[in-house]
């Protein structure tokens, strides 16, 4: 066999290869909460939105794999991952080192940041002197109450909801003192409900930092290394060729 002939075996050896990769996933069935915009929304005519939505859309676009979504608390996310109910997690998914232990993740794709949320006219404050014996809402289940835990102790109460929405939908009804969430789950949430005129945003001690940086990826079960591999692919090349920027302007 001469080079020429011998060079176009293995060209056509790689791309059966990476045509076998592709085919090794038919659906990818993802779950996430459907009440967190912008990361995933539901609208008015049932349709989902959002940059997570988009993000999923575009990688089963470029695995040519059908995709599927379910509307699940995130606080259920291990255990099913786990059961094999569903392939895949998404929407503001933060990568902790306890969450490593029990699931899988694709490569980051998104960082952003934690911040707490008071009515305007409240004397909330995030200093701890000041916190003492104030009630946090948060979503059961998130990276955000061992955060609260590690920054305040016992020094305040922590109420757990069923999404981030119920949270927000709780201090607005007076139940709750504050709330924490991701920054921009906050922003939009706010701009729904009376605006900065009724709400403020309150960042947390700067000390605290390595704690409310928020790193966003997307959870597979433990054992299906596949198709963390052919997402990790899919982002990669979304960045590359510039879809990936055009979904964040899209959203943010």
């Amino acid at each position: 066999m001469n080079k020429k002939n011998l060079l176009l075996s293995c060209v056509s050896a790689l791309l059966l290869i990476s045509n076998i990769s592709y085919a090794k996933i038919k659906t990818i069935r993802f779950a996430l909460e459907a009440t967190y915009a912008p990361f995933s929304a539901t609208h008015a005519d049932k349709e989902l939105d959002g940059f997570d939505v988009d993000i999923a859309k575009e990688i089963c676009k470029r695995l040519k794999a059908q995709c599927t979504f379910r509307d699940e608390p995130t606080g259920n996310m291990i255990p099913l991952l786990k059961a094999g109910k569903y392939d895949a997690w998404i929407g503001a998914i933060t990568v902790t080192e306890e969450r490593k232990k029990e699931i899988a993740f694709s490569d980051v794709y998104l960082s952003s940041t934690a911040k707490l949320m008071a009515a305007k006219n409240s004397t909330f404050n995030a200093a701890h002197i000041e916190i003492k014996g104030k009630t946090i809402g948060v979503e059961a289940g998130t990276s955000y109450i061992p955060y609260i835990e590690k920054m305040y102790g016992k020094t305040v109460k922590i109420q757990t909801f069923p999404t981030g929405h119920d949270s927000c939908q709780a201090l607005k009804d007076g139940k709750v003192d504050a709330v924490i969430d991701d920054e921009l789950v906050l922003k939009h949430w706010r701009l729904d409900h009376g605006g900065k005129e009724q709400y403020r945003l309150i960042g947390l001690p700067a000390k605290h930092l390595s704690l409310i940086k928020q790193q966003y990826a997307i959870a597979v079960a433990k054992d299906n290394i596949t198709l963390v591999k052919e997402i990790d692919r899919a982002l990669s090349e979304m960045k590359a060729d510039g879809t990936y920027a055009k979904i964040i302007k899209k959203h943010f």
